[in-house]
């Protein structure tokens, strides 16, 4: 079966598992998956992942974790882990099948199709619905009949198979209250957390020490949950923020210092929670000598992932500002900022919502 492997990278599992191969796989060619839960379902206590390649299948049904329960990352939401899935030469496109079990029954399943790049790592989302005959979506615990989460898709654009339209907006008319899109831009510094952070606002400095906005209402961006097992520091890149709203610290005229991280897999992620009406999370982040990926998430499972892609030699910055809205209560938005390549270390500087 080639030199196609895989390995559960955290949160999923800190364990690696060879298949259908011996020895590293050439080259970083490989697909970064992210596995959500959908909505109303109950936690599977196991998975089972197969993927067919060119040549036929290169995993089958293989169980994730290879022996116990599985066990989804602490703070509830729908993450249930993430697999690095590593592919030998010659292959162009992974279909990709991911089953729920729960007490040795099935009761939930997720596909998607990603295109390939040699020589790169891509991002993919498979997302779990109530498995066909399962009762997985009855009495109350499951997902609804008319608004379950839908398969997720890659970075090749292809027609995913829950009948959404390319532009992520969905057919169900259970999920016509939801939208994502994004755009990427180099930021302008100064920034003035206080005067775009009009909901909410949040940075990240010296020692990973967080300021936020000083509000008598909930804060709204969470802080940051670490990705992977990398090295974190601190690092300055040229763009600094201000704020006069803030605590711990009321005023700060020039905060210069982002929390990054080293290696690969490793990064950062936030949440924001959706709301009926669109809502803006700008996310500023940085990186040098690396390759990174943003993907920011609905947790409805109502709309394609915004994906973006980062990599220089050199520094770079950069805002995602994500417009999103949702019309399922408890709905959040997911982003996980993650080194895919190289040796220098990814930021996560501030972020605001408006």
């Amino acid at each position: 079966m080639g030199e196609t492997r895989f390995n559960l990278a955290v949160p999923l599992l800190a364990l690696a598992v060879a298949a259908c191969a011996k020895g590293d796989p050439s080259g970083p060619t490989s697909v970064y998956l992210t596995i959500d839960n959908g909505q109303g379902l109950a936690a599977p206590d196991e998975l089972r992942l197969s993927a067919v390649g060119d040549s036929g299948p290169l995993f089958d049904d293989q169980r994730l974790p290879a022996s116990g329960a599985l066990v989804p990352p602490a703070g509830g939401g729908a993450l249930l882990g993430t697999v690095t899935l590593y592919v030998g030469a010659g292959t162009s496109g992974l279909d990709i099948e991911v089953r729920g079990y729960l007490g040795g029954a099935a009761q939930s399943d997720g596909t998607t199709h990603v295109s390939v790049v040699a020589g790169k790592q891509v991002a993919a989302t498979v997302v779990l619905a109530a498995a066909s005959g399962s009762d997985a979506g009855s009495d109350g615990e499951g997902a609804a009949s008319d608004g379950g989460a839908p398969s997720g898709e890659g970075l090749d654009g292809a027609t995913p198979p829950d009948g959404r339209d390319l532009d992520g907006a969905a057919t169900d008319a259970g999920c016509a209250g939801s939208s994502l899109s994004g755009v990427a831009a180099v930021p302008t510094s100064p920034v003035d957390l206080t005067a775009e952070g009009l909901l909410d606002w949040r940075h990240w400095g010296l020692g990973g020490a967080v300021d936020y906005k000083r509000t008598d209402a909930a804060t709204l961006i969470s802080d940051y949950t670490v990705i992977g097992t990398g090295a974190t520091s601190d690092v300055m890149r040229n763009l600094v923020f201000s704020w006069t709203d803030g605590y711990p610290r009321t005023t700060v005229s020039s905060a210069p210092a982002a929390f990054a991280i080293t290696g690969v897999n490793s990064g950062f992620e936030i949440t924001a929670p959706a709301a009926a009406s669109a809502r803006t999370l700008a996310v500023y982040v940085s990186g040098e000598s690396d390759s990174a990926v943003l993907v920011a998430t609905l947790s409805d499972g109502c709309v394609t992932d915004y994906v973006a892609t980062h990599s220089d030699t050199q520094v770079y910055l950069a805002v995602h500002r994500l417009t999103f809205r949702s019309a399922t209560p408890g709905a959040e938005l997911r982003v996980r900022w993650t080194m895919t390549d190289g040796t220098g270390a990814i930021g996560i500087h501030a972020a605001t919502l408006y």
